[in-house]
């Protein structure tokens, strides 16, 4: 019985001492993963044309759909989006059309942008946190699309 006390304990110390690993080496690396873009940063500024609209900031997910991204350095010579795709008018992050969403697929090499350089503009957002919870803002370094 006291030996199994004692293998309790030292499993619970151990349990305890157990530091959370951290997100510090994780935001000092190159990533690689595939995504879709889903949608866009109203804030950052939407430009249309009679057949295209294109965004300061695009919204990326995981093809899981476990992790959102935004970046506001994507190409804007990698997909030509079709007008309707930015049609909303709710301020903030906005996701494209259900039609759209699995649509405009990239494989990217990102890194985490350090809390302190993110990108803020001023708006209004009348419905914040209607997505996957805040998307982490990346640095694109590499992308292509996939077809």
């Amino acid at each position: 019985m006291r030996k199994i006390i004692i293998l309790l304990a030292i499993a619970a110390i151990s349990f305890i001492s157990c530091e959370k690993e951290s997100n510090t080496d994780m935001k000092n690396s190159t990533l690689q993963d595939n995504f879709y873009v889903a949608g866009y940063d109203v804030c950052s500024g939407v430009h249309f044309t009679d057949s295209t609209s294109k965004a300061g900031g695009y919204v990326f997910v995981s093809e899981d759909l476990n992790d959102t991204l935004l970046s506001y350095n994507f190409p804007d010579t990698i997909f030509n989006f079709p007008a309707d795709c930015m049609t909303t008018n709710v301020f903030g992050i906005n996701f494209f059309p259900q039609q759209y969403r699995n649509m405009f697929k990239v494989s990217m090499t990102y890194t985490i942008v350090p809390e302190e350089e993110q990108t803020h503009y001023p708006c209004i957002t009348l419905y914040p946190q209607l997505y996957f919870g805040n998307p982490m803002e990346v640095h694109i370094h590499n992308v292509s699309a996939i077809e």
